[in-house]
């Protein structure tokens, strides 16, 4: 799936698309990335996100509040990662991710530390941890 979306975005990118086929191409790529964000496998969401994150897409970055709220910490870790354009969205998820027991989404939100105001007085306790 992840194969697939990077293609279709990395020959819009390219130009490897012709202009008619610009428009189709980047709905296939949005598609792909939407239904994997939504799909019940928390593995496929955090990649689907990671995606959404990467690409400068708005229609994908739409998609990125809405992780905020998921079940799996790794896929909510990497949206507040990518989401630190908007702090209000996106700190008290790091907070809440710094301040938990998931130390694999520890290591994804710590990316985004600096957007907190106390972000390093944080580093010696996660250091520890």
């Amino acid at each position: 799936m992840r194969n697939i979306a990077c293609l279709l975005v990395a020959s819009l990118a390219a130009g490897c698309a012709t202009f008619a086929d610009d428009a189709r191409v980047r709905r296939q790529a949005e598609s792909v990335v939407w239904g994997a964000m939504a799909a019940p496998a928390p593995e496929l969401r955090v990649t689907a996100t990671r995606i959404a994150a990467d690409v400068a897409d708005p229609l994908l970055d739409r998609g990125l509040g809405v992780r905020l709220g998921d079940p799996s910490p790794f896929v909510r870790a990497t949206a507040a990662a990518a989401l630190v354009r908007d702090p209000a969205a996106a700190v008290a998820v790091l907070r809440d991710v710094l301040d938990g027991k998931d130390a694999d989404a520890k290591v994804i939100a710590i990316d985004a530390i600096a957007a907190l105001d106390d972000g390093k007085s944080r580093l010696p306790a996660l250091a520890a941890d």
